[in-house]
């Protein structure tokens, strides 16, 4: 599949299906699955959530090869879900069978069959790490595309206010999602440029025109065009 309409399908997608979530549990389920589906290379797909206490816990994954890959993580307390649950944003491992990062998790993560794995930070508007979304590939090396719709996904796939007793919701809709969807469409038509190309031109222009991004990307949907 063409990845340029790969990625304007799934984050249009992704904006549609949990618009509306019905529980947390849901709606990170949906995350985790239009992300599975959706970014080139990427066979499984987790999401991780750390407690007050400290504690992680895998959510919206209940595949044993996942469920056994994250949990190694939290026991050794290193890997990349480790690592962007603690607020490194974007986590690459692209071949993890020479992988040096994390010792006690790679050479185990690499004997079960990972080729490549890729967590991105999952966080809350105005709040500290929530999680994070965790992307594993057995088949395929990750490519750049997948990489920039991962911080795309990390940066509005979780989003609204919480407080101690309510577990956090993604918001009233994720239209951000397919909002910047449909200007990487546009760029990346217009340029004849891949996805990770596409983004670093909506991040610098959105920059020089003092705009976030995703207010940038709204250019099309009121304008017709970007400036």
């Amino acid at each position: 599949m063409d990845a340029r309409i790969n990625l304007t399908q799934a984050l249009a997608e992704a904006a549609r299906t949990v618009s509306r979530p019905p529980s947390l549990d849901q709606s990170l389920q949906i995350i985790a699955e239009v992300a599975q589906d959706s970014m080139p290379g990427i066979d499984h797909a987790s999401i991780t959530l750390r407690h007050p206490s400290g504690r992680f816990e895998t959510r919206a994954s209940k595949n044993p090869l996942v469920l056994r890959l994250d949990h190694l993580q939290y026991a050794v307390d290193q890997g990349p879900c480790v690592d962007a649950v603690r607020g490194h944003s974007l986590v690459s491992a692209p071949r993890m069978g020479s992988e040096r990062r994390w010792p006690s998790y790679a050479p185990q993560a690499a004997a079960l069959g990972v080729q490549s794995q890729l967590s991105v930070t999952l966080r809350l508007d105005g709040d500290d790490s929530l999680g994070s979304l965790n992307l594993y590939s057995t088949t395929a090396p990750l490519t750049l595309e997948s990489e920039a719709m991962a911080e795309i996904f990390g940066l509005y796939a979780v989003t609204g206010p919480h407080d101690a007793r309510t577990p956090a919701l993604p918001g009233p809709a994720l239209e951000p999602i397919r909002v910047i969807g449909h200007a990487l469409d546009i760029v990346m038509n217009r340029f004849d440029i891949d996805a990770n190309r596409a983004c670093d031109f909506l991040d610098e222009s959105a920059a020089r025109a003092d705009l976030e991004l995703a207010d940038y990307a709204q250019q099309p949907e009121d304008q017709g065009h970007l400036r």
